[in-house]
């Protein structure tokens, strides 16, 4: 919750983290997301990724309002960082998932409650990285 509202109505603002697309923002209303979204990421001018809470992903593609995608797990998503369209990474609790370009799956799924983030992926997209908060 943020002011008292869902993330239903979400306003991202994503030119800040695109070099060289200062024109292009997104600004999404009554996206599908029922939870509080923890993390974005945009690895293109036309695609991204947002994660939340009870395992929510939303893919937006050229500045929709975005696709929530079939559920992976129920867990909270904390962070999420694509390197391509076809490459990302997400993690949360007890879980990290990599995107292949057309699923979402388990790489890493745990009972100890443990907290997954710190998020990369090589540019070559031949390794993904994740970090465990004590």
């Amino acid at each position: 919750m943020v002011n008292g509202r869902t993330a239903k109505t979400l306003i991202l603002l994503l030119a800040a983290l695109l070099p060289g697309a200062a024109s292009l923002a997104f600004e999404l209303n009554d996206t599908p997301a029922t939870e509080v979204l923890n993390g974005i990421t945009a690895p293109s001018r036309d695609f991204a990724i947002a994660v939340g809470n009870a395992g929510e992903i939303v893919h937006f593609q050229d500045g929709d309002n975005g696709t929530l995608q079939p559920p992976v797990t129920t867990n909270d998503l904390f962070d999420v960082y694509a390197a391509s369209p076809t490459a990302a990474i997400a993690a949360g609790r007890d879980i990290v998932l990599y995107w292949d370009g057309s699923t979402w799956s388990p790489i890493i799924e745990s009972g100890d409650d443990l907290a997954y983030t710190g998020l990369w992926i090589t540019p070559e997209e031949d390794a993904a990285l994740y970090g465990q908060l004590a």
